[in-house]
């Protein structure tokens, strides 16, 4: 009797270790993307006009989850758009406040109506570029050209194509040396405000 009964609790052990396993013996299978070093851009811009060059790139980090972000880049204008070859530096910090998530046939996209950025640009050294005005020029006859300071306001649609997503946006741009001439051509009738701003279409390949 005492044999049988050992039996039966061995049998119900072993049943009961194949229906309820532990949780100790489950390997769950977890995809976990590790966030990369922080030096490793987590995107990469391109953007066309905007007074930072005909064509400008720059890579992007986000400082808080995606809306605040720095870029640091470059940009150029060739001669024949310029009149000379212009070369500048891209410094890039902006913020984008709001997001609206919507899907279309099942393909996931993410608006923001509104960003902002603050750009300072360093135009490369030429004979065409100062900080200071040379000594042949009389005084305040022409602003400094080494640094401007650019303010935008635009509008971005993007695409999850999963790993990677596309940003795609528009913008109208100012700087302060068109503030400057505004103030000034204004009062005697040589230019009208719309003349100061001009409008940038650019691209986002968001890495992380």
């Amino acid at each position: 009797m005492k044999t049988k009964i050992i039996s039966i609790l061995s049998v119900l052990t072993c049943i009961n270790i194949n229906v309820f396993p532990q949780d100790t013996t489950i390997n769950k299978s977890v995809t976990v993307r590790e966030k990369p070093h922080w030096l490793v851009p987590s995107y990469f811009n391109v953007q066309y006009a905007g007074n930072i060059g005909f064509m400008s790139e720059t890579a992007g980090w986000y400082l808080y989850e995606d809306k605040v972000y720095l870029d640091l880049g470059y940009g150029y204008a060739p001669s024949s758009k310029a009149g000379r070859d212009i070369h500048n530096g891209i410094m890039r910090i902006g913020y984008k406040p709001w997001a609206v998530d919507f899907n279309v046939l099942k393909q996931n996209f993410t608006w923001k109506p509104f960003f902002v950025n603050l750009t300072l640009t360093k135009q490369i050294k030429s004979s065409y570029t100062w900080q200071e005005l040379p000594n042949f020029y009389p005084k305040d006859y022409y602003p400094q050209n080494a640094f401007r300071l650019h303010l935008d306001l635009g509008t971005s649609l993007k695409h999850d194509f999963g790993k990677t997503k596309l940003e795609l946006y528009w913008l109208v741009t100012i700087n302060d040396m068109y503030v400057t001439y505004f103030n000034y051509y204004y009062y005697h009738h040589w230019i009208r405000w719309h003349k100061i701003f001009s409008q940038a279409v650019g691209m986002n390949i968001i890495l992380f």
